[in-house]
């Protein structure tokens, strides 16, 4: 017999919910809004950075611009992508 028919598949590792002890979406949601909430300040922070960067950039080619903007994605938006379905299984988030 093949020694790589017994070997452990990363994925194997994954604990995937049963019927009876399904994934909980909406505690996912919080915990990942809470946690983003956290980190979100910086990433204010990056976009503003990286925006001044790039206007400097262009303006140094005496290229002119109309209009930049920046943002930090908000928490509710955070928290709706956190808890969309996983393509291979729609019981777990991607």
């Amino acid at each position: 017999m093949n020694d790589f028919a017994s070997a452990e598949t990363p994925n194997d590792s994954i604990d995937e919910p049963s019927g009876a002890d399904e994934f909980d979406f909406e505690a996912h949601r919080t915990a990942a809004e809470s946690e983003y909430a956290g980190v979100r300040g910086l990433y204010e922070v990056f976009a503003n950075k990286i925006h001044d960067i790039l206007v400097d950039c262009f303006s140094a080619k005496g290229i002119q611009i109309y209009s930049a903007t920046y943002r930090a994605k908000d928490i509710a938006s955070f928290g709706n992508k956190a808890v969309k379905l996983a393509a291979d299984n729609p019981q777990l988030p991607r």
